[in-house]
């Protein structure tokens, strides 16, 4: 029975592990973790907000990945935050905004309306298993 479903179940583990490949690229590796962080900053000052700390906190292993959060605290329109929060979603690579808090919001003009934003941008990088290669078992691209 285990003979006879032999090419269905290679065609399956070739089309899991595409899937597995294509998940992994949103996991960036240690040396794009810099231009990632970048990019945040960059989207941030596209959309009008004024950074006023943006420090990398240390990296959490999870097993297979890493976390990476970032302490982001800005000042801007409330709608510029937004717009940034939405281009952060629409970036390649997984980034979760966490921990959003609105505070001190005050009139700047007629029309506008200027807060104090402070979150946690989390990204997250594909921790390469020692030895995955060796056993046979790791993704090889």
């Amino acid at each position: 029975m285990i003979a006879k479903n032999l090419p269905s179940f290679q065609a399956e583990v070739r089309r899991l592990e595409e899937q597995l490949g294509l998940l992994l690229d949103q996991l960036p590796n240690s040396s794009e973790i810099p231009s990632l962080l970048k990019n945040i900053s960059d989207l941030g000052r596209e959309s009008g907000l004024d950074f006023v700390k943006f420090a990398p906190r240390g990296e959490v292993n999870k097993g297979f990945y890493a976390e990476i959060p970032v302490t982001i605290s800005v000042t801007g329109e409330y709608h510029g935050f937004a717009l940034f929060a939405d281009k952060v979603s629409h970036l390649p690579r997984i980034v979760n905004l966490s921990n959003i808090v609105f505070t001190n919001p005050r009139g700047v003009g007629e029309d506008r309306m200027e807060v104090n934003v402070g979150c946690t941008a989390t990204t997250f990088r594909f921790l390469e298993q020692e030895g995955a290669g060796a056993s046979g078992k790791g993704n090889a691209k």
